[in-house]
């Protein structure tokens, strides 16, 4: 960010395919893919977080070649090429649960000062042990990194129950972790109670009013094509609102 030159942003998207919806519903557990001592992760988001790659081999073990960098050289080279001191990690719904380990992650490799964690709409991550662990973990400057991680949820969205409310019962064991910020827009749709632009970003931009009175849901494109910061994305526009996208063109 040009008036942060030492700060970077991670995001992830939230779930599109079938294969993502299919590791939506892996609510077994596993133990915690960054410490066995952890506590117990869900068993999909676990295998869509550790095929991010996290270790310095492009190796990811899965059968075919990957595109971009993996998720351990994006943060060495952020840190040790470009000078980047601070890492705000963010994520709607499937990618919340994989920024959260993510963070976890950045600061257990100790190539950040500072690290955030905001996400929207994030369903449970992990067991008592798991949100235990996780509130045990400071970032190099000492910051406990659940004081610095914030989940937005619109109550009417059913995605951050999950999945403790699908699950069956020996698997309902699932807490959340860090601080949580709701409010409320209930468009009796689930897609729209979930819908990351037109619910969730518009509560932000509207926290007295967060109830969107237009849901046409098209991504303000002129913010795109006149705001300089953002030169290495485009839109994809749909008439389906939970379609919206953005796809990052440029990998660092």
């Amino acid at each position: 960010h040009p008036d942060h030159p030492d700060t970077a942003f991670l995001a992830f998207r939230g779930s599109q395919t079938g294969a993502d919806f299919g590791i939506d519903g892996q609510y077994d557990t596993v133990p915690n893919p960054l410490d066995a001592k952890g506590g117990l992760t869900e068993k999909g988001f676990s295998k869509y977080f550790t095929g991010l790659g996290l270790t310095e081999s492009e190796d990811r073990n899965i059968g075919k070649k990957v595109p971009g960098i993996n998720l351990y050289n994006t943060l060495k080279r952020l840190a040790r090429t470009q000078g980047i001191r601070h890492l705000v990690v963010s994520g709607h719904s499937l990618g919340s649960t994989t920024a959260t380990m993510s963070g976890a992650f950045a600061v257990q490799t100790q190539f950040f000062k500072t690290v955030k964690t905001y996400v929207s709409a994030s369903p449970q991550v992990g067991n008592s042990d798991f949100k235990t662990w996780y509130h045990s973990l400071t970032d190099v400057d000492g910051n406990l990194l659940h004081e610095h991680t914030v989940r937005l949820v619109n109550t009417a969205d059913g995605v951050p129950d999950t999945p403790n409310s699908v699950a069956p019962k020996p698997n309902k064991v699932y807490e959340h972790v860090g601080r949580q910020i709701d409010f409320t827009a209930d468009y009796s749709d689930g897609g729209k109670n979930h819908n990351p632009c037109c619910t969730y970003s518009y509560a932000l931009h509207n926290p007295s009013n967060p109830v969107n009175p237009d849901l046409a849901c098209d991504f303000p494109q002129d913010q795109l094509d006149d705001n300089s910061l953002l030169p290495e994305y485009e839109v994809e526009h749909t008439d389906n609102p939970r379609k919206t996208r953005i796809f990052v063109l440029r990998t660092y």
